[in-house]
């Protein structure tokens, strides 16, 4: 069998605890042959974020999945700006919307 692809996923875990969303998407990507790399994957508790984040903006499949609380979380903004930064983020990074989140509001 060929090796997965791995594919990043950021995501607030208060979504995640609500909506099992990252579980189905590991679910899906399983079925395709793609490994899902989440924070709980690469980084143990209390490690510094600066792991996750340099783990993330190698990658170069990134789903992001954007909820209301992304947008008020420091973290989540910070690994999107990292994931952004390194180029080619339309191309490597397919939006997955969670909630009521409306991209194109300032004011989530």
């Amino acid at each position: 069998m060929s090796e997965s692809i791995k594919v990043f996923v950021p995501y607030s875990w208060a979504v995640e605890r609500d909506t099992q969303i990252i579980e189905a998407l590991d679910t899906l990507c399983q079925q395709r042959n793609l490994e899902l790399i989440r924070d709980r994957n690469v980084s143990k508790h209390g490690e510094p974020i600066g792991k996750l984040i340099k783990e993330l903006t190698k990658g170069d499949h990134v789903i992001t999945v954007f909820t209301k609380p992304n947008f008020k979380s420091k973290w989540c903004l910070f690994e999107l700006l990292h994931i952004y930064q390194r180029g080619d983020f339309k191309q490597r990074t397919p939006p997955v919307i969670a909630d009521d989140c409306n991209l194109q509001d300032r004011t989530n």
